[in-house]
């Protein structure tokens, strides 16, 4: 169980997915084979099994999960490994690659 900073350098952005219409959990997102864009004004809960790259596109916050806090910022990107359901706390726009 881990979160760990990594290289910014996001292999996909926001226009190549098409967003919905309707929110989910508050937010508005668009999905890819393999990742998801999120576009949230508050937070928005994801669940991490084995690994995962988020990469923040837009704003500033915190991952929230049951291991405690870690800050992030608009240009950061992290490698997340078993941290179970966690939350992306902050507006802004993020980058997960499953």
């Amino acid at each position: 169980m881990k979160i760990e900073p990594i290289p910014f350098e996001p292999p996909l952005l926001e226009q190549d997915f098409t967003l919905s219409e309707k929110k989910v959990q508050g937010a508005h997102i668009g999905k890819r084979e393999g990742a998801l864009f999120v576009s949230s004004s508050s937070r928005y809960k994801l669940e991490c099994s084995s690994s995962q790259k988020v990469f923040v596109l837009e704003g500033e916050g915190h991952f929230k999960w049951k291991r405690g806090e870690t800050n992030y910022r608009e240009g950061q990107a992290f490698l997340l490994e078993k941290i179970g359901e966690y939350e992306l706390s902050g507006a802004g726009k993020y980058l997960i690659i499953f």
